[in-house]
């Protein structure tokens, strides 16, 4: 019988693909939470493990960045020590985000998801749950929103636009939807609290953008020198250990030949 899995965030770019990726293997408990009430959900099947994917957009308000990060997940949580007195195994995803705390990052979605995992450490602590947290690098691939970098980058130059970026002296961690996906599965299985999804490129947003440029051969690239991203000074942050038993498939290499190699 296969082992049940919920997914909290399924809607989502990560969450859509995770659950194609898991369904293979598990049977996944089907929740969208626009229209399912998750205690309908949770009174029908009880879960082996909780993916939690579910967040705001990173630059939400106050009340819907403590909704969307903190009290959806709490309410789970509580929800589901009900139903079951034995620790169950809960994977939060985390964003690299959280890393900039200590560097000066402070906005809502950031300190909210910090706040969530602190919660869920605590009752780790207290042997209420099983934790582990994996960090995420930026994350592309198919599906994502076109207003997101990379997408926006490439459609511009492959229509022989102009692809404008701010300064660019953010560093940004990038690793592909399908590793992603692939080191999220490998979460479920390892006893470390705290893992990572390793990028496979971790530079500058500005080297990112020539080095795709370059790839293309196509449209042009512009540099607002007058436009700082939020994160613009924060220097470079350190990934946790590597969740075990996973390592990425795609290489930046392999990202820059697609790039080079599906020109329109």
């Amino acid at each position: 019988m296969k082992k049940k899995v919920l997914v909290l965030g399924g809607n989502g770019f990560i969450g859509k693909h995770l659950i194609s990726t898991l369904s293979a293997t598990y049977e996944v408990i089907e929740f969208n939470r626009q229209v399912d009430s998750i205690e309908d959900v949770l009174s029908k099947k009880f879960p082996d493990f909780v993916i939690n994917c579910s967040a705001s957009q990173a630059n939400a308000n106050a009340i819907e960045s403590f909704d969307a990060n903190i009290d959806f997940q709490m309410n789970c949580v509580k929800l589901l020590l009900k139903k079951n007195d034995k620790p169950f195994k809960w994977i939060q995803v985390a964003s690299y985000f959280e890393l900039q705390i200590p560097m000066g990052r402070n906005d809502n979605y950031s300190l909210d998801k910090q706040i969530c995992r602190s919660i869920l450490h605590r009752l780790e602590e207290d042997g209420f749950i099983k934790l582990t947290t994996i960090y995420l690098p930026h994350i592309f691939g198919e599906g994502e929103n076109t207003n997101r970098i990379i997408p926006f980058i490439i459609k511009n130059l492959r229509d022989g636009q102009i692809a404008e970026i701010s300064q660019g002296d953010q560093y940004l961690p990038i690793l592909g939807v399908e590793d992603c996906c692939s080191a999220i599965v490998a979460a479920i299985h390892t006893d470390q609290l705290i893992c990572s999804a390793t990028p496979i490129w971790y530079g500058r947003v500005r080297s990112l953008a020539t080095i795709m440029k370059n790839a293309i051969a196509k449209g042009l690239l512009e540099i607002d020198f007058n436009n700082k991203s939020v994160d613009n000074a924060l220097p470079k942050v350190e990934f946790p250990s590597e969740v075990t038993n996973w390592k990425a498939k795609m290489s930046f290499d392999d990202f820059v030949s697609q790039l080079s190699s599906q020109i329109a």
